[in-house]
């Protein structure tokens, strides 16, 4: 992971907490977009006028700037690594010096790559278009299974049974070869041998295609989008 540019440590600690408290608010780090997106109303109390309205329009720029979650990713890493050594956990503290000479390993590579292309220009569009694809590899898969459904608030009794804290905040995508194969497997976040347990017990198992997820992303964002545009008219 860290030769691809991400550490590993900040992989586990935003991504263990994310597992454990799936879209509830103040507490799953994935759900914290802002200012760029909120996920939920609440986000909007820390908006301005002039950002509310750009905010009006979340649900029209979110799939455009999603080749960009490897840049943003990799600049996260690069934040949570230089401060590993100062970190509260002793793990991280002792791990400070590896995940920072592997770190600086993957940018050392980068360079020596981009140094072999032939001419500048070649090298930004090499590095940009390999960014921004990887990028969007990355978010067509990460963003489907939980910005698709509802999120809850940070009290919310959901915490405490967690099966069906899994089953209201995930969505499945629907199986085939070539997806298990793109996917890697992750669009089976809730395993398909509870299905006939869900239907026995009323809850939810949610699988669909890739478009009908997408669109319930989309939706989720312009639900939260109409408040912020009324949210500006009142201001105004």
């Amino acid at each position: 992971m860290k030769l691809q540019g991400f550490s590993s440590g900040g992989w586990k600690e935003q991504h263990n907490i994310h597992h454990a408290a799936t879209n509830i608010v103040g507490r799953d780090g994935d759900l914290d977009l802002m200012p760029l997106w909120a996920t939920v109303v609440q986000d909007l109390k820390m908006a301005d006028s002039w950002w509310l309205w750009i905010l009006s329009y979340q649900h029209i720029y979110w799939t455009v700037m999603l080749p960009f979650l490897r840049i943003s990713w990799l600049l996260q890493s690069i934040t949570f690594v230089y401060g590993m050594s100062q970190h509260y956990y002793k793990h991280y503290k002792e791990r400070a010096i590896y995940e920072q000479v592997t770190l600086a390993l993957h940018w050392l590579l980068v360079t020596i790559q981009l140094y072999f292309l032939p001419t500048m220009q070649i090298r930004l569009l090499f590095f940009t278009i390999s960014q921004l694809t990887g990028g969007f590899l990355l978010a067509h898969v990460v963003t489907y299974n939980h910005y698709s459904v509802n999120k809850f608030p940070y009290d919310s009794k959901i915490m405490s049974n967690y099966a069906c804290l899994q089953l209201y905040t995930t969505r499945n995508m629907r199986p085939g070869v070539l997806i298990d194969w793109l996917w890697g497997g992750l669009n089976y976040q809730v395993m398909p041998i509870v299905k006939a347990f869900c239907a026995e017990n009323n809850l939810p198992y949610m699988v669909d295609d890739y478009f009908t997820g997408w669109k319930m992303e989309i939706k989720q964002f312009a639900n939260v989008a109409r408040i912020a545009s009324k949210m500006k008219k009142k201001i105004c």
